[in-house]
């Protein structure tokens, strides 16, 4: 649907033509300017045939991810919670009926193994299973209900049986003093307090989190239940009684499930990166580790005719001379600049605009101004047409323009990023440039702006930034917008080390190019020749690669 086009903004003032002293000095410089029309007579249809070769590529390698991470641990976690969870059942419930009495301390046993599938069966659940994550957090919840009433029932029943001859505390009954077995009543209540407490938290959470961080609140319930039972509630119940008693197998079998518990509930909660581990490892193993992998996780399911299908109802650009000042300076959605932008096909945008809200409007709005002035020069007066947020995504379809966010990024001519401060540390800027390079485009097609006035000033602070970035410590404007691309960095790389280190060696190793923001002739040059320029300083041109000028 067309976009309207009656409100009219101001143009901004135009910017005079280079002067002639402000040519190039130097023909190879000029020769290394991106020309602004190389792609102007671009085959589209082409460009949108390799989208959806990469489309397809991408859904591909995380069919391979999710097989790799998730059938392992269903088909060993199935084989051992399964047999053991009957197992245990039966070695409890068929003494009661006088049915196999010697089995009952061998149910533990089975409780030893059962406890280990259950974390085994969750490593199967991955980030981007919202529903999924959803649906057993549920059953988790009902499962923990039932079983926190029925147990408490059952070891309150036992813990009475104690009291049998017990008038007063001071007593005995058989050989348990009555003071611990009219303590021992209390005991149960603690075991279901435990996991009617587990359940209601889980249920809270699972109504307002994202996918990836109730994932990680089940991982911890599951490490705090386990704790609990370990050492706390099966010690209070066993371990006073131990000392009246004869330690009998059935004794020592639990004091076996306690020690597993315990183990296993500090491991859980210690570790905040075990599942991320586990699925990282069992990616590599499966040797299905592909940055493709996190197109195909912000996709989802759609299959490439549903996404450009998409992408006709929400691709937009914008002209360039409608893009105001107050709109750049302004850091909060404005449904009303969508309006401002026009529908567009596939390939017919110029450029993409990357850039990070936190950083100056002022310098953000001289960079954007000097990047149209030469566009305007070198398309000899034709106003560009760019994809700005601000302007091209659909408040009232946000989700559809991120879902086609890689065809967006893909059909634009160009990625025009404004490195300010504050770039490195905003995860969706990291993202758009990720994407960019996923979706088969050339680093050529990058250009690199930097706001400082003068780039040699400045480049020493960039290149310690872009050396020392950590995805880890970016940020966003939501907690759910993090959540989101957290999980498409574990789709995409396995881990958050590996995907920034795949960024540095997207700002490094691929030489984007940079604009000469700050330098006279407005020449453009590979960041690798930047950097070999400082020649007082050690160049790392790439990870455990240094070269030093001189």
């Amino acid at each position: 649907m067309a976009k309207s086009a009656s409100i009219s903004p101001p143009l901004p003032t135009p910017v005079p033509p280079p002067s002639a002293d402000q040519a190039p000095q130097k023909q190879e410089k000029q020769d290394s300017r991106v020309n602004f029309l190389s792609r102007s007579s671009m085959n589209v249809e082409d460009d949108r045939k390799m989208a959806a070769a990469r489309l397809q590529h991408a859904k591909a390698q995380g069919k391979k991810r999710r097989d790799a991470i998730s059938k392992p641990p269903i088909i060993v976690g199935s084989i051992l919670f399964l047999p053991s969870g009957l197992f245990f059942l039966a070695c409890k419930t068929l003494p009661v009926f006088g049915i196999f009495e010697g089995l009952k301390p061998y149910g533990w046993f089975g409780g030893c193994i059962g406890a280990v599938a259950v974390p085994i069966l969750l490593v199967a659940l991955l980030p981007e299973d919202i529903e999924r994550i959803r649906l057993v957090t549920k059953m988790i919840v009902a499962i923990f209900a039932f079983a926190g009433c029925c147990a408490s029932a059952l070891v309150l029943l036992a813990a009475m049986s104690f009291n049998d001859g017990c008038k007063d505390g001071f007593g005995t009954s058989g050989t348990v003093p009555c003071w611990f077995a009219k303590l021992s009543i209390l005991w149960p209540v603690l075991f279901g307090l435990g996991y009617i407490t587990t359940s209601l938290y889980l249920w809270k959470r699972s109504q307002t989190l994202p996918a990836r961080d109730l994932l990680s609140r089940v991982w911890k319930a599951l490490g705090s239940f386990y704790f609990y039972l370990g050492w706390i509630v099966f010690p209070l119940a066993w371990v006073p009684r131990l000392a009246f008693e004869e330690l009998d197998l059935d004794s020592k079998a639990l004091a076996v499930l306690c020690a597993e518990l315990g183990v296993l509930g500090l491991i859980f909660l210690l570790n905040d990166r075990i599942r991320e581990d586990l699925q990282r490892w069992l990616a590599w193993k499966g040797a299905a580790i592909n940055s493709a992998a996190a197109v195909a996780s912000l996709i989802g399911q759609r299959t490439e005719a549903e996404l450009f299908q998409m992408l006709n109802n929400v691709f937009t650009g914008v002209p360039l001379d409608r893009v105001s000042e107050a709109s750049i300076k302004s850091n909060q959605p404005d449904a009303e600049l969508n309006k401002l932008a026009e529908n567009k096909k596939f390939g017919n945008v110029d450029a993409f605009f990357s850039h990070s809200w936190h950083d100056a409007a002022d310098k953000k709005w001289e960079a954007i101004q000097l990047w149209r002035k030469e566009y305007l020069k070198h398309s000899h007066g034709k106003e560009a047409v760019v994809w700005i947020d601000k302007y091209c995504i659909d408040q009232n379809h946000i989700m559809d323009s991120l879902a086609v966010l890689p065809l967006s990024l893909a059909g634009c001519q160009r990625l025009v990023i404004f490195y300010g401060p504050t770039y490195l540390s905003r995860l969706w800027c990291i993202i758009e440039l990720f994407i960019f390079i996923e979706m088969g485009k050339d680093v050529k097609d990058i250009e690199l702006r930097k706001l400082d006035v003068e780039w040699k000033k400045g480049i020493g602070k960039m290149r310690h930034e872009i050396l020392t970035f950590d995805a880890g410590s970016c940020d966003c404007y939501s907690k759910d917008d993090k959540a989101r691309m957290m999980t498409l960095i574990e789709a995409g790389c396995g881990s958050v080390v590996d995907f920034s280190e795949k960024v540095k060696a997207l700002l490094l190793d691929l030489s984007l190019l940079i604009a000469g923001g700050g330098d006279k002739h407005g020449n453009y040059r590979r960041l690798s020749e930047v950097l070999e320029s400082m020649g007082d300083m050690d160049i790392e041109l790439g990870v455990g690669t240094t070269k030093k000028k001189g």
